[in-house]
């Protein structure tokens, strides 16, 4: 442990597999390997995390739930390539930012589930490598994200999608010329290309961040209001 480091740079550790790091006063890491066996941090003041590279990591061992885990303060992740990432299922008390957006070549992402109340910027990756391979599964709880913009997402792949995100401003549903509508006040669905009918209830409910029924029902009611104005692009 170096009590006075703050931040730590390895932007280029290409035959590095294994990092076990722990520290009481590390705030910032960026991290570039090839490819990683073992990652297993313990940072309890960590509010900056990149890691880059990792050319084979699906995402089960570690998984992206350990790494968030081992750094309790973090504000913000970002991912850089990992093209082999299959899932990104978390939850935060802590985090601000998730940037997925730099992740390239993706081909193999088909499931994305966070908690973080405290989530205000989500960046998603780009057009998929593989369209018929796309998101499967989408669960968000971030009752302070303001803008979500899933356009690029396919809704011929897409056959869970729920969103429990009261502050939305802005949103943009799976391509342009998908309709989200509502059945009832508790089930969302997708109406074009996908198969949605799980839509809108959580598979998760042992999970310890979420909203009320209420809450919910509050915020599906105001967006259909804006869907049936055909405001998509701009919540009120």
């Amino acid at each position: 442990d170096c009590p006075s480091l703050t931040e730590l740079k390895l932007p280029e550790c290409t035959e590095l597999v294994e990092v076990n790091l722990s520290s009481s006063s590390l705030e910032s890491l960026v991290l570039h390997m090839k490819e990683v066996h073992t990652l297993h941090l313990s940072l309890v003041q960590l509010r900056q995390l990149t890691l880059s590279g990792m050319k084979s990591w699906t995402g089960g061992h570690p998984t992206v739930k350990h790494i968030v885990e081992g750094a309790p303060v973090l504000h913000s992740l970002t991912l850089v390539l990992c093209a082999a990432l299959e899932t990104v299922e978390f939850e935060s008390g802590s985090l601000v930012e998730l940037d997925l957006g730099k992740m390239s070549r993706v081909r193999s992402l088909h499931t994305v589930r966070v908690r973080a109340p405290e989530l205000r910027t989500l960046s998603l990756p780009p057009v998929h490598v593989r369209p018929e391979r796309d998101l499967q599964s989408f669960l968000l709880v971030a009752p302070k994200l303001v803008e979500l913009d899933l356009s690029r997402v396919s809704p011929g792949t897409l056959s869970w999608l729920d969103l429990d995100c009261l502050g939305l401003r802005s949103f943009f549903p799976p391509q342009r010329d998908a309709f989200v509508g509502l059945n009832g006040a508790s089930q969302w669905r997708i109406r074009s290309a996908a198969n949605a009918a799980n839509v809108g209830s959580d598979p998760f409910p042992q999970a310890g961040y979420g909203v009320s029924t209420s809450e919910v029902v509050r915020m599906k009611a105001a967006a259909a209001d804006v869907f049936r104005a055909g405001r998509v692009g701009e919540a009120a």
